[in-house]
């Protein structure tokens, strides 16, 4: 949670589906500070796309909202389990490295075993390059 509850970030839901349990479990403060627009995330490509345009950065699994992300020439760090390793080519061999299409990209396997490493790792690059 040390992500979500910075203040040094303005956080966009981009997640298409439905995260309504997902914001029960976050605390009031936390759910006040995460922005849902109000469009239809799934179907609204143009308007989508304004968003992921004028963010700095975007963070999560491999779906379609990140590759759109990546595409669009936006940072992006992609987390994904080992088992995309087909989809995402050799490289998920590694255990992170820059996207070969896309340079703004960086992709993290996920070891479902140790998410804390995962969040440390994305923080760490974050920080490096959003906090001075």
């Amino acid at each position: 949670m040390p992500l979500i509850n910075s203040n040094h970030f303005h956080l966009i839901n981009l997640q298409y589906s439905d995260i309504s349990h997902d914001l029960e479990t976050l605390e009031l403060h936390t759910q006040s500070r995460l922005y849902s627009p109000e469009i239809d995330l799934k179907n609204d490509f143009e308007q989508v796309s304004a968003i992921i345009k004028n963010c700095d950065l975007v963070i999560g699994p491999s779906t379609a909202v990140i590759h759109q992300s990546s595409a669009l020439g936006v940072d992006t760090i992609i987390y994904a389990k080992k088992a995309y390793r087909h989809a995402l080519g050799s490289f998920m061999e590694q255990e992170e490295y820059i996207d070969h299409w896309y340079k703004n990209t960086r992709v993290i396997r996920l070891d479902s075993a140790d998410r804390q490493k995962l969040v440390e790792r994305v923080m760490d690059l974050v920080n490096t390059k959003f906090i001075k």
